[in-house]
């Protein structure tokens, strides 16, 4: 047996924008082709009985392409045809009027590494053509009517390990389709002489696929002549994530009184940036990513509350970049287990040679912990915030030494202007 690939090479891609601007959508389709058996031309067909299989055969769509914004969910659905034809001959004396009838119906599989099988789906039979006549020592041909199509359900994606499947530029992800059905092809009523001389069925699939995406915001320039454009991605856990033109703030509060168990709660948020120079430069430059920590934290009895801030920086395809953390916290048994209290102002910073025009993922988050430890109390409150913001110099990458230096003068005047911000 063999299987060729008929038909159209037509990607369509459409663009289709939902109201406002928190979620664009592309509508990918495959590349359109028929499976052809027995190939190239028609045959006699197989006994009845025989199971015929058209083997796999490739699905492909473009992968989505991350400059465009941050990736947040995948549909797929599936939809196949299929139809059969072929010539009936009448080798007898007497006309003959009938009807060409296949009892058998298909069986299809879509799969895609590494999900697996996506949709399988047993169709009915297909039942009888239109009714045929057929004159004495002549041939006639038929094609099964109508073509009968068949949809899956809709099949979506919404974690990232998933999405990143989903992901790439100028590439295609492949879904593998393929058929099996049983030969059952009769005429009725059965007259002698009359055989189906030859045939041929067609298999037509094709797969879809929506994505959903947050575009990249307008560009907004930074210190250091930089204008960053970012893409807002997931946020999750139990406090609030507000986003900022250069960054975002995160927002929480936990607190445990005498005998009540540790508070800990988090709170994570996912975005894509890139920048650009404003001379235009395509060279790699250095960007920071500024973090602070802002709140109040208090502790009595023995009790301790803290606060941990967390920036990590990746590749937009996943690889990991750097990471820098920074922990405030409020202990009482360092003061005799008296209460202890003060407001956080705490600043640090993630710089990275980075390249203009390249998409990054910047992943933050905000822990927070209260543990009484028995008796005491503790609070931790960041309501206020916990800080990130993206800036930058135009300066070609310089060594550690000078680096550091630049870190400390760029954090004391982007986190001061915030500061007066906030006041």
């Amino acid at each position: 047996m063999s299987a060729r690939i008929v038909a159209s090479l037509a990607l369509v891609i459409s663009l289709l924008f939902t109201a406002g601007a928190q979620a664009n959508t592309i509508t990918v389709n495959s590349l359109n082709f028929t499976l052809q058996w027995p190939t190239p031309n028609p045959s006699t067909p197989p006994a009845n009985g025989t199971t015929i299989g058209t083997g796999n055969q490739a699905l492909s769509f473009p992968l989505f392409n991350p400059t465009m914004g941050y990736l947040t969910r995948v549909d797929l659905t599936f939809d196949f045809t299929t139809i059969y034809g072929g010539a009936i001959s009448n080798f007898g004396t007497a006309p003959y009027t009938g009807r060409i009838v296949s009892n058998s119906g298909t069986t299809v599989r879509y799969s895609m590494a590494p999900f697996g099988t996506l949709w399988n789906y047993s169709a009915p039979p297909e039942g009888p053509t239109i009714e045929e006549y057929v004159g004495s020592f002549r041939t006639s041909y038929f094609r099964s009517s109508p073509t009968v199509g068949f949809g899956s359900p809709t099949i979506s994606f919404v974690n990232q390990t998933d999405l990143n499947q989903f992901i790439g530029v100028g590439n295609t992800v492949n879904l593998q389709a393929s058929q099996t059905y049983i030969t059952n092809l009769a005429v009725s009523p059965a007259q002698s002489g009359v055989s189906v001389s030859s045939f041929q069925r067609a298999f037509a699939p094709r797969a879809r696929a929506v994505y959903t995406f947050n575009p990249f915001s307008t560009p907004v320039p930074s210190e250091g002549g930089l204008t960053f454009s970012l893409a807002q991605g997931p946020t999750g856990g139990e406090g609030q994530v507000e986003p900022t033109p250069l960054g975002s703030r995160h927002h929480n509060m936990v607190s445990a009184g005498p005998s009540e168990p540790v508070a800990s709660e988090s709170t994570t948020a996912r975005q894509t940036f890139r920048f650009q120079r404003e001379d235009g430069g395509p060279q790699q430059t250095l960007v920071y990513i500024n973090g602070l920590l802002d709140g109040l934290l208090r502790a009595d009895v023995g009790g301790r509350a803290e606060a941990l801030g967390i920036i990590e920086l990746y590749t937009q395809s996943g690889q990991f970049i750097d990471r820098i953390e920074r922990l405030v916290f409020a202990d009482s048994t360092h003061m005799n287990n008296s209460l202890v209290q003060f407001q956080a102002y705490e600043r640090f910073a993630l710089p990275a040679n980075l390249l203009p025009g390249n998409s990054y993922e910047l992943r933050t988050e905000l822990r927070l912990k209260a543990d009484p430890r028995g008796n005491g109390s503790a609070l931790a409150d960041f309501s206020h915030t916990f800080d990130v913001e993206l800036s930058g110099t135009l300066a070609v990458p310089e060594p550690a030494s000078s680096g550091l230096f630049a870190i400390g003068c760029l954090l004391v005047s982007s986190l001061a202007r915030r500061s007066k911000r906030h006041n």
